[in-house]
């Protein structure tokens, strides 16, 4: 399902349509698109490598979110995608963040992302207090933020026929 972009800058649209080409207090949007041209909400979560990511020190820069699970497959290959997405010259300066929605499969969430070779952080979403305050109903669900910390970007799912387009 796609959405309208909110007013936004020449390079944020600019990675939109790369993603587009590519791609998979509790607020609680009731849907990813309720956000859009809104404030992001805040995000603070353990990474699966240890290390911890803030959303507000991304602040100046855009920001891309995948929210996912380890049953869904089609997370996959998004995630493969987005992680090429990411080395790409017109694209490094962008952030970029998975999100995976149920962490008590870490171990089999570790060994998938070992199996993909993908080096995008991983962040931990307990109890999915993330995944409801993004609105997220389907996987993968994927998030641009642009530099002022506004949602311009929201979509659920992925298709191989969109990287074909």
């Amino acid at each position: 399902m796609f959405v309208r972009i909110a007013s936004a800058t020449p390079w944020a649209l600019a990675v939109v349509a790369m993603v587009l080409t590519l791609s998979c207090g509790e607020t609680g949007a009731a849907s990813p698109h309720e956000l859009l041209d809104k404030s992001a909400p805040g995000l603070s979560l353990h990474r699966i490598d240890h290390g911890r990511f803030f959303l507000n020190d991304h602040r100046g820069r855009p920001v891309v979110l995948v929210f996912w699970q380890t049953t869904c497959q089609v997370c996959k290959r998004e995630i493969v995608a987005l992680d090429e997405l990411s080395r790409t010259p017109d694209t490094r300066r962008a952030a970029y963040a998975t999100v995976l929605t149920d962490p008590e499969n870490r171990g089999t969430a570790e060994g998938i992302l070992a199996g993909l070779q993908v080096s995008l952080p991983t962040l931990l979403d307990e109890g999915a207090r993330a995944a409801v305050r993004y609105g997220v109903r389907t996987y993968p669900t994927t998030y641009i933020i642009d530099r002022r910390g506004r949602v311009v970007f929201a979509r659920e799912g992925y298709t191989d026929e969109l990287i074909e387009d």
